[in-house]
């Protein structure tokens, strides 16, 4: 018990964390990163501003309730240059690089709700966001109040974060690039898949089943131009490709974080 309370170190900026019981409950330490980190870099779209962008990072702690004044001296200068001020979380003891919500939690600036996250649909995948607090902000000092409501509010961290938004040219830079051989492999395995699960579905009772198609198109189904630089997500399971742009403006527009 005594050795689960002890730091732990961050796989990117290297240092130690105190999680305290949560520590126990993290299962990639070797991949781990601390919320600081996260909260820099779980948006591709909005970039948190060196070195002052993280502007408040906490656990929310078993109570779930946090209390506290956000100091913004430079907020009019702020707006005035584009940037913005958003809202992050997320769950302490995963390795994900990825936002998360509570169950339900409220955010208040200035004695007044600023936003509220209700609890998901039945039988539906909540899409968790971050959310951009920006106009609800005054100059000078703002006091700040959350409320956490979960089976575990101390699994959570909240993050306040300065951010400037990126530019498709800026975007592009982050796209990995695959190697010709890689690209020909993963094709022929999607084939494969395809045409396993098309002789399957003629041994089985099932009176429908989706395949995709086994036909590349040079059109971007977005745009319906011809594809000059074709891409596809890293984890698709889908032959077609979209034109690298329209990918960036689709993925920007969706802004699903889980």
């Amino acid at each position: 018990a005594a050795g689960s309370s002890r730091p732990l170190p961050c796989a990117r900026c290297g240092v130690s964390f105190d999680l305290g019981e949560l520590a126990r409950d993290v299962v990639k330490r070797d991949t781990w990163w601390c919320p600081s980190c996260r909260f820099r870099e779980m948006d591709p779209f909005n970039a948190v501003m060196e070195p002052i962008g993280l502007l408040y990072c906490a656990l929310a702690g078993d109570t779930g309730k946090l209390d506290f004044d956000l100091d913004l001296p430079q907020l009019r200068h702020w707006r005035r240059d584009n940037l913005s001020v958003w809202v992050r979380m997320v769950r302490v003891a995963e390795a994900k690089v990825s936002h998360a919500w509570p169950h339900t939690m409220v955010f208040s600036a200035n004695r007044a709700e600023v936003f509220r996250v209700m609890p998901p649909e039945a039988g539906h995948k909540r899409r968790d966001v971050p959310e951009d607090v920006s106009t609800f902000l005054k100059l000078g000092r703002n006091s700040i109040s959350v409320k956490v409501t979960d089976e575990r509010p101390g699994d959570f961290a909240v993050g306040i974060v300065l951010t400037e938004p990126r530019s498709i040219k800026e975007l592009r830079r982050f796209v990995g690039i695959c190697h010709p051989r890689d690209a020909l492999e993963r094709v022929r395995q999607m084939l494969a898949q395809t045409r396993k699960a098309g002789e399957a579905c003629q041994t089985s009772h099932d009176d429908i089943l989706c395949l995709a198609p086994d036909s590349l198109k040079l059109r971007c189904p977005i745009t319906m131009e011809r594809v000059v630089d074709p891409v596809r997500g890293k984890d698709c399971q889908h032959l077609q490709c979209f034109g690298i742009e329209a990918y960036i403006m689709s993925n920007r527009q969706i802004r699903a974080f889980n």
